[in-house]
């Protein structure tokens, strides 16, 4: 194996260990992302349950209306 060779085979190795570095990083980001991502969604979470929350309350109040002017037609 000439010179030119083994350099050329130790170059190749460490291309091969930097893409394993590089995918075992992106790997750990990603789980990271992944623990975080419920802090950043449940201020979210809490406006949904507002929103439903609302949509509940503004149901009941129509339906009582609805109800009120029944009861005052059917008069």
């Amino acid at each position: 194996m000439t010179m030119n060779a083994r350099l050329e085979s130790i170059i190749e190795s460490i291309g091969g260990a930097q893409d394993l570095l590089y995918l075992a990083l992106a790997a750990a980001l990603l789980l990271i992302a992944l623990r975080f991502i419920r802090r950043a969604v449940a201020p979210v979470g809490a406006v949904i349950e507002a929103a439903a929350a609302a949509a509940v309350v503004a149901l009941a109040a129509g339906m009582a209306l609805v109800l009120v002017v029944a009861a005052a037609i059917s008069r």
